[in-house]
């Protein structure tokens, strides 16, 4: 009984630790922007990732203001350097995490990418999945400033429109 009990708590062990092993921060050149809180990043040996924002949801591509988020993104990091906070690995097998501009002048702090997506009433804060009061604050400004999809006071959320739209996604 005490070898079994022995294995059983090696076993949960080794589960964690290769979970927290996940948990890591890559940066690479973002080579495709998916939609308006989805990227590819290839490392700098070559790896290639599909990127989950964490902290936001941004309006489907077929949904109102979907395309505007999406350019709005490509404009922002398309070809350029981010680095990534991984959270996890989703069920799609996406890397999920918190995403910031580098800047080519090393002087200047990265952008928080998420934060500026919110700022410019690009997404909405996803706040089940990240609590983050500067997230909560940037969305308020730009619903306060009636900016992007807050222009509209009858904009549907993405994970709404998901559930009314499930073939469309």
């Amino acid at each position: 009984m005490k070898h079994c009990l022995i294995l059983f708590f090696a076993s949960v062990l080794s589960l964690v630790s290769s979970v927290f092993a996940e948990i890591e921060t890559v940066t690479g050149k973002v080579v495709h922007v998916a939609d308006g809180d989805t990227i590819e990043l290839q490392t700098a040996d070559g790896e290639q990732r599909r990127v989950r924002f964490q902290g936001i949801d941004a309006p489907e591509l077929h949904q109102e203001f979907g395309m505007d988020s999406f350019k709005f993104l490509k404009s922002l990091i398309g070809g350029k350097k981010v680095m990534v906070k991984v959270e996890k690995i989703d069920q799609f097998g996406r890397t999920v995490g918190r995403i910031w501009l580098l800047r080519e002048e090393e002087r200047l702090a990265p952008l928080d990418v998420e934060e500026k997506m919110l700022e410019e009433g690009m997404a909405w804060h996803f706040s089940r999945y990240n609590d983050e009061k500067k997230l909560s604050l940037a969305q308020k400004k730009a619903r306060d400033a009636k900016r992007g999809l807050w222009a509209n006071p009858d904009s549907i959320p993405p994970w709404k429109w998901r559930q009314m739209n499930p073939r469309t996604r």
